[in-house]
């Protein structure tokens, strides 16, 4: 008898002869399963394990495996998960960031490891980095001859309104800068109000 990891279930077929007469008789013997080996316990739920590769909040980890392991869980970059008993506390950013988990699984003494690569995926921004974010984004010449364009719009959706705070050699309208020069150097100053 070979015992399998699964119940099996075997027909045997009987022939009783004498001289011309045969009966026959068929049997329904079932194998019980064998157990298996803690090697094997380990390495069937480590395959059976399955995560989201892309990571958007909190998340719940197995503790245990379907045939018994127990589950041990680590994070290779805690700024963006860390391992809290069975959740994964997730911090997002604005950018994707891959992070590896380690997972252990034991059983009956005996451990094996393996890795999952996860992407924690970017967090939209806050109205407040959008405006900040195109703020930075605005860039003037420090000294200029001619007209020049202003931007009305940032690249993140910010809506931009000038005005001249002191001086007289720059007059706005919509998105021009009109620039009347003088026979001597002016220092204009300008207010980018981002909303």
């Amino acid at each position: 008898v070979t015992r399998e990891l699964y119940e099996q279930t075997v027909e045997l077929k009987a022939e009783v002869t004498k001289g011309t007469q045969t009966v026959t008789r068929y049997y329904d013997v079932t194998i019980l399963a064998r157990e298996m080996t803690r090697e094997e316990v380990v390495d069937f739920d480590l395959e059976s394990l399955e995560i989201e590769e892309d990571v958007y909040g909190n998340f719940d980890l197995p503790q245990y495996g379907e045939n018994g392991s127990t589950f041990e869980w680590e994070s290779a970059n805690e700024d963006f998960i860390v391992i809290t008993g069975n959740t994964a506390v997730v911090t997002r950013t604005l950018v994707d960031t891959m992070v590896e988990l380690r997972v252990t699984a034991t059983y009956n003494g005996y451990s094996k490891y393996q890795f999952f690569m996860l992407f924690v995926k970017a967090r939209e921004m806050t109205d407040l980095e959008k405006v900040r974010a195109d703020l930075n984004e605005i860039s003037l010449p420090s000294e200029v001859t001619s007209d020049f364009d202003l931007p009305l719009v940032g690249s993140n959706g910010s809506s931009i309104v000038w005005s001249v705070t002191s001086g007289t050699g720059i007059t706005i309208s919509s998105s021009t800068a009109s620039v009347t020069r003088e026979l001597y150097e002016q220092t204009v100053e300008l207010k980018a109000e981002v909303t």
